[in-house]
């Protein structure tokens, strides 16, 4: 070919691939390795196909649901090997939804006390046979044997014996946390201590007060100094002045006819902060999940892990939580966290709702598998593409 025919060619090729990359779907975003030894996996074509057919299944399923905006990130070998985003953070501004955009974790902020409370039990600052009434004397519940026999295990797992949800009502109707603890000496327990699984907002929360005592610093304080600040999780927070200060975050939505409207926000359920109130975007879960799937990482002990994820009382399969996980041979509640048991593998797990925002959050940690879905709007995906990664991961297995 004459060297004058190069330099239009040249031209007309890199025209062609500019146009071929702006017409192109923006591809997933990877996250930044919060740990320099791990490399991303080497996938054959069965585990390729598997996360980008699912991938595609849960953007479809968003999009036609029409949720406003999402954050998400698939989990392999232990890597973040697929991390993207869906829609808007508000519907009204339109402002797109990126990696750093913070959600509220809604009640998957029980896992991370579960956590917490696993990093103080290995410092040796308490133990999950803590006595309640050891670090916060001033809670009574409805007997002096009831008080003096809840421990701090009793408290992570939902298993003081109270009925189901005792007083998230009044949480709804925005009476102060302070008011409604002074009124559980009122309530009857429904089942004996250490026997039943009821689950619980503002009990759950009187963990996050015992761990304040135990390390002599705020919930907020401790979350960040164990786990948050070890993990990179530079985009978390705890509260209510801290999310609404935010500069990046999803407003909550809620179902109209014509789709989803932009709902204000609320400080409902953030005064239970250990139960209901962390902060956080897609990359922070991303860098969560790569800590918890490695053995003994540099954070955090396996053993205590271990003990974190033990199962503490059974979950009935037809609980409202557990009910789309099919195939389950058994569900439980640990410390903070859902232990759902397949056959073939274990998953670790917790979900959460309020005032607009959907989220969930589950592993494997021997299979090095995983998943986070953070939404803006009430929606049914999550709920069903959740459990289903774990179905169609399933089918790879021999």
């Amino acid at each position: 070919m004459k060297k004058r025919y190069l330099f239009p060619l040249f031209v007309c090729l890199f025209l062609f691939v500019f146009i071929l990359h702006r017409s192109a779907p923006p591809a997933a975003q990877t996250v930044e390795m919060p740990s320099p030894e791990l490399l991303p996996p080497v996938l054959d074509e069965y585990e390729e196909g598997f996360l980008s057919i699912y991938e595609k299944k849960l953007l479809t399923s968003l999009r036609e649901e029409g949720v406003p905006g999402a954050a998400y990130v698939l989990m392999y070998e232990g890597y973040p090997v697929k991390v993207g985003v869906h829609g808007v953070a508000d519907v009204r501004t339109k402002k797109k939804v990126d990696e750093h955009t913070v959600f509220r974790l809604a009640s998957l902020s029980k896992a991370l006390t579960g956590l917490l409370a696993g990093q103080m039990v290995a410092k040796g600052l308490v133990n999950w046979n803590s006595p309640m009434n050891k670090f916060l004397p001033e809670i009574a519940f409805y007997s002096p044997s009831l008080t003096d026999s809840i421990q701090l295990k009793h408290l992570l797992s939902h298993t003081t014996g109270l009925p189901r949800h005792t007083y998230s009502n009044l949480l709804n109707m925005e009476v102060p946390y302070t008011e409604i603890v002074s009124m559980l000496k009122d309530v009857p327990p429904a089942h004996p201590i250490g026997t039943y699984h009821n689950y619980q907002n503002v009990i759950f929360s009187l963990a996050g007060d015992l761990l304040a005592e135990a390390g002599n610093h705020s919930y907020d304080t401790l979350l960040h100094q164990y786990i948050l600040t070890p993990i990179r999780a530079e985009d978390a927070s705890v509260g209510w002045d801290a999310f609404r200060s935010g500069t990046n975050i999803a407003m909550p939505h809620h179902k109209v006819a014509a789709g989803y409207a932009r709902k204000e926000l609320k400080s409902t359920f953030y005064e239970v902060a250990p139960a209901a109130g962390v902060n956080a975007s897609i990359t922070d879960l991303a860098r969560l999940l790569q800590y918890l799937m490695q053995t003994d990482s540099e954070i955090f002990s396996q053993k205590y892990l271990d003990e974190v994820f033990h199962p503490a009382v059974p979950i009935h399969l037809a609980e409202r939580a557990v009910r789309k996980w099919k195939g389950l041979e058994s569900a439980y509640y640990a410390m903070g966290w859902r232990v759902l048991d397949y056959p073939e593998l274990r998953v670790l797990q917790h979900s959460g709702y309020v005032n607009g925002y959907r989220t969930e959050l589950a592993f494997s940690q021997n299979e090095k598998i995983g998943i986070a879905i953070l939404t803006n709007g009430a929606n049914y995906t999550v709920g069903s593409l959740v459990p289903s990664f774990f179905k169609d991961y399933r089918q790879l297995l021999p």
